[in-house]
């Protein structure tokens, strides 16, 4: 008989895994996103805190699982095995690795992003017997109820309002935005400052830069659609486009459509470090997505923490995270991109515009704000009312697949 996990003490530390599978090795908002929260939280006495990763190297309260890399051979070979596309192999992988992890220390709670992690330690503990609690992200965003999870983290309230709708009981989620290392005063570079950043780069020194962060892709980031939008802007006002992210095996096309719509005078694609993105938002002058909706827009916070207005797609989580500090269109419609960026670029903002775009995501989302709501959050998940007694009784034989 497997040993049972414990309910933990009120009055004791709680401890939780950070887990993500990417991190180390891809460069995603999942990626940045729990790499910060572990920094902030890991030396909470309220918290014992432990990151497991899937590449780098192994740290105090740091551990690796090496995981089948997504681009891999073997997670291609995996994927067909199992019906599912290799970020899935990835993810199990990764699971089954971190199901000796979780039965040896016996975490409370195990907060996670990458939604297959949480499927299979479920199916794992319902099997099993064991008792922790299931602190779902839901970054991505998946809609409606969702049941391999015992909490859920809303990022937006659109998202938060459609699962209620989708059945999903309030007393199993949290309302809270991401947080971010936000600086408290905004430090502009000076011309002098930025041109040495752009040329560093291999960025032309004097132009107007657009920037656009996300897979290197057609599928959910939308490239296509930003490069055939910029190429749509009469050339004496059409800014520089670079775009920075993950590559995979649709990026090639991606760059092949860049090179013919405009140019190697006219944009740049590009995977950099995750530690030189500062130097790339200093150089840019205005940042865009071409995603029609986001689970936050981490990208965006980031890019508004630097000043920079963001043009994205109206729908209600970039209502709610850019605030009067974006622009927004029906990113649908062939033009409406384009039209933005027009106007944005015969319109720079003013410093004091800049200043104002910093303050929201300083005032709403830095981690000095929210770090204690994420304390809080992962010690009522530790409670046993959200542990696995109240588990929706669901056949483990079911496909890993499903919702």
């Amino acid at each position: 008989m497997p040993a049972q996990h414990q309910s933990p003490n009120p009055a004791e530390a709680v401890k939780a895994f950070l887990v993500c599978p990417g991190l180390g090795h891809v460069r995603r908002g999942y990626e940045s996103f729990t790499q910060e929260c572990f920094d902030v939280l890991r030396d909470r006495p309220e918290l014992e805190l432990t990151l497991y990763k899937g590449a780098g190297e192994n740290e105090p309260r740091v551990k690796v699982l090496p995981v089948l890399r997504r681009q891999s051979n073997a997670a291609r070979w995996l994927s067909a095995i199992v019906g599912q596309g290799p970020f899935f192999a990835e993810a199990l992988s990764f699971s089954l690795q971190l199901i000796g992890q979780v039965a040896w220390h016996r975490p409370s709670v195990v907060y996670y992003s990458d939604y297959p992690v949480g499927q299979v330690l479920w199916y794992w503990r319902k099997l099993t017997g064991a008792r922790f609690a299931l602190l779902f992200c839901n970054g991505a965003p998946l809609e409606g109820a969702l049941r391999h999870c015992d909490h859920i983290h809303q990022c937006v309230p659109a998202m938060y309002d459609k699962a209620i709708q989708g059945g999903q009981p309030r007393e199993t989620m949290t309302l809270l935005p991401q947080g971010f290392h936000t600086p408290a005063t905004l430090d502009l570079p000076t011309a002098e400052q930025k041109r040495a950043i752009r040329l560093r780069h291999g960025l032309p020194p004097d132009a107007r830069i657009l920037l656009s962060v996300g897979m290197l892709t057609a599928v959910h980031k939308r490239m296509d659609y930003v490069i055939r939008e910029v190429a749509a802007v009469e050339p004496s006002i059409r800014p520089f486009l670079l775009l920075l992210g993950q590559r995979d095996a649709d990026t090639p096309a991606i760059e092949q459509l860049a090179m013919r719509e405009l140019g190697p005078d006219g944009c740049k694609l590009m995977t950099v470090k995750r530690e030189q993105m500062d130097d790339f938002y200093a150089a840019a002058d205005c940042f865009t997505l071409g995603s029609l909706a986001e689970g936050f827009g981490r990208v965006q916070c980031e890019a508004m923490a630097h000043g920079l207005t963001c043009l994205a797609n109206d729908c209600p989580p970039a209502k709610y995270v850019l605030g009067d500090a974006g622009k927004l269109a029906n990113f649908t419609q062939p033009g409406a991109l384009a039209g933005l960026v027009r106007a944005e670029f015969l319109s720079p903002p003013k410093q004091a515009d800049r200043e104002r775009i910093h303050r929201s995501v300083r005032d709403r989302f830095s981690w000095t704000v929210l770090a204690e709501e994420y304390s809080r959050m992962i010690r009522r998940c530790a409670h046993p009312s959200v542990a696995a007694a109240q588990l929706p009784n669901v056949d483990p034989t079911e496909a890993l697949g499903a919702n």
